[in-house]
């Protein structure tokens, strides 16, 4: 259970938090993060920013190796006028 909770953690941990108005959120680029167990390399994610026109757009694409788990969460937001 405390994998399933860290799998989650790390899928969400690219969401920013989208219903502000001006959210606040790294650069654009790609952010890549690893879960390790004990040591070993047990999960990795793939975290990628982009805005254009006024819409943030995060992708973030999961996979934990230890239960051979594989996740994408995709989320935009449009600034308000």
């Amino acid at each position: 259970m405390k994998l399933l909770v860290a799998v989650l953690v790390v899928a969400l941990a690219g969401l920013p938090v989208l219903a502000a108005a001006d959210p606040l959120r790294p650069p654009d680029g790609t952010y890549r993060y690893e879960l390790r167990h004990e040591g070993t390399v047990a999960g990795a994610s793939t975290v990628i920013f982009r805005s254009a026109g006024g819409v943030l757009t995060v992708d973030d694409d999961s996979h934990i190796t230890l239960i051979n788990v594989s996740a994408h969460a995709s989320a935009r937001h449009a600034r308000s006028p």
